[in-house]
């Protein structure tokens, strides 16, 4: 088994993981919030915050989150193993941003 990052690929859940859209007649996917929220905390966890506009990636696209999609960050974090990511990210952007 690889790092647990390396499960965080935006896409390999089904459902909710990517966002059809088109760019100048051409069709493509884009990681949801949720994804891309959860990317951004493992990410920057894996890197030690050398790159603070994870953090505020975090605080913008929490800023319209429903309940249900904090359930979807918590239930993705744990089945990649990335919950003390997640954790980290969170706290930091608690305190730093009062997200």
């Amino acid at each position: 088994r690889g790092h647990p990052l390396h499960a965080a690929r935006p896409g390999c859940d089904a459902g909710e993981a990517l966002v059809p859209f088109r760019v100048h007649d051409v069709e493509a996917v884009a990681p949801s919030a949720v994804e891309h929220f959860l990317y951004c905390a493992a990410h920057g966890g894996k890197h030690g915050w050398t790159r603070l506009a994870w953090l505020v990636d975090l605080d913008r696209l929490s800023a319209n989150f429903a309940e249900r999609d904090w359930d979807r960050v918590v239930e993705l974090a744990r089945r990649r193993r990335l919950t003390r990511l997640l954790a980290l990210g969170c706290a930091l952007a608690g305190v730093l941003l009062a997200t």
